[in-house]
């Protein structure tokens, strides 16, 4: 019997991936500890696709880390509503965003 062809689904590696939004790992007012977050991570796919993802992070042991694959237009929502977020300015990777969503920046 022929093998049935597999899907292929994308590698995504949060650690070599570009990162275009970092979210505080520690509270801005007293430097506590926060215990999860979400980044929003963009890798170049074949055929110069781009995939976006967010990852969840947890420093709780009990929960799981996991990446979830978004839309372009969720990511480019995700990005212009950090940016109204004031004193959430910690890691946005601007040379990164212009690459990967650069109708962030144009205005509506």
């Amino acid at each position: 019997m022929p093998e049935t062809p597999r899907k292929k689904y994308p590698t995504l590696d949060p650690a070599t991936d570009c990162c275009l939004y970092r979210s505080l790992r520690h509270n801005p007012g007293d430097g506590t500890r926060r215990e999860r977050g979400r980044d929003l991570m963009a890798r170049s796919g074949e055929a110069e696709t781009i995939i976006f993802y967010f990852r969840h992070w947890t420093w709780n042991p009990a929960d799981t880390n996991i990446c979830q694959i978004t839309s372009r237009d969720e990511a480019v929502r995700f990005i212009r509503e950090q940016f109204t977020q004031p004193g959430l300015f910690s890691g946005w990777n601007h040379k990164g965003i212009h690459e990967f969503l650069p109708e962030v920046y144009r205005k509506e």
